[in-house]
């Protein structure tokens, strides 16, 4: 079984450039999920991984 890589809500905000509250506003509109353990949350790689391809825009074929 592969080991799941888990982040605190620091390295994710890191890991996507952005703020800590901003992290929290995504889990609480629910585009980003979480692991509660006690009473920290972790964000699953994958998870980002899931958000970042989700809303990343395609980019349109140049015309010639």
């Amino acid at each position: 079984m592969a080991a799941i890589q888990l982040l605190t809500i620091v390295d994710a905000a890191r890991h996507l450039g952005i703020s800590r509250s901003k992290i929290y506003e995504l889990l609480a509109e629910g585009e980003l999920s979480s692991v509660r353990i006690g009473r920290t949350r972790r964000i699953a790689l994958a998870a980002l991984e899931e958000f970042i391809e989700s809303h990343t825009d395609p980019i349109p074929a140049r015309s010639a």
